[in-house]
């Protein structure tokens, strides 16, 4: 991540000469600075007195990027520590027994083994882990994390996934709404054409020879609508003709999308014969509508 990658330069700058270590201090500015959404009250209270992991409190880089990873992966290690407690949260582990645990996973390294220990030391010095020292230590809650949640959206099955019927009422009207707003525009922009279409349909002999048509033809009926009747005359008979479109409209995306939602799969696609009975079913209320 960007952050992660900045605390690695602020570090770098820090590390004045060139031994590839900085101070406590630096490190627990670099920590609060940079990436202070990964720790919590006690490990940012902390962070001086676990500097380095050695009374001489230098930090190496070593040392640096395994506290991050070690922050990084906290998730893991609650599991690896449900693997030795089960469903308990009272078990007590040592740090052997973590690491063989650990060695299941392969994604934590023993130095991350050696600081998560040494952080929990420096609340209780007892050689031992409980689910407690995580929680004390971990950024998030298992289960908080996004993917966490995208993962657990995932593996539900399809009769899981339910809404309430107000929401789904909800979404019917918002849908229907803007199904009437598509057909109320969809019918403005083209009325003017079908005045003409109509006019041209049902225009009668006129005028003083028989047989002699008002409109030539579909541009002169336009033209003589513009300029005997001005522009509003090309939407004259509007509105009722909206209220019979806009709700028509309305009603076929409203039924095609509530059968497509119907046979939605889980990634979000609709299997053809889906496609087709939606279409069958807006041909169907065409009819009755």
């Amino acid at each position: 991540e960007i952050q992660l990658e900045h605390a690695k330069q602020a570090f770098v700058q820090r590390d004045n000469t060139q031994a590839g270590r900085v101070t406590a201090m630096d490190f627990r500015d670099i920590m609060v600075t940079i990436r202070p959404h990964m720790l919590t009250p006690f490990v940012e209270e902390c962070l001086v007195a676990a500097a380095g992991g050695t009374t001489s409190h230098q930090v190496s880089f070593s040392y640096f990027n395994g506290f991050n990873s070690l922050l990084n992966n906290m998730e893991l290690i609650r599991k690896i520590y449900s693997t030795l407690a089960g469903n308990r949260k009272d078990v007590e582990v040592t740090k052997e027994e973590f690491v063989l645990a650990a060695q299941k996973f392969g994604q934590v390294t023993p130095m991350e083994v050696d600081i998560l220990f040494q952080l929990a030391d420096l609340y209780e010095p007892r050689g031992r882990m409980t689910l407690a020292d995580i929680e004390r230590i971990a950024p998030l809650e298992e289960g908080t994390l996004p993917y966490n949640l995208a993962e657990a959206q995932r593996q539900k099955s399809p009769g899981d996934v339910s809404r309430p019927v107000l929401i789904q009422i909800a979404e019917s009207a918002y849908r229907f709404a803007l199904g009437s707003v598509a057909g109320a525009v969809g019918a403005t922009a083209v009325y003017p054409i079908d005045l003409v279409k109509t006019r041209m349909q049902n225009q009668r002999s006129t005028g003083s020879f028989v047989g002699e048509l008002m409109y030539k033809n579909s541009f002169d009926c336009f033209k003589k609508v513009l300029r005997y009747e001005g522009f509003f005359g090309l939407y004259r008979g509007l509105l009722p003709q909206l209220l019979g479109v806009a709700p028509e409209k309305a009603i076929k995306l409203t039924v095609n999308d509530f059968v497509r939602d119907k046979f939605m799969s889980k990634d979000g696609s609709v299997p053809l014969a889906a496609e087709i009975l939606a279409g069958g079913c807006i041909r169907f209320k065409s009819r009755l509508y």
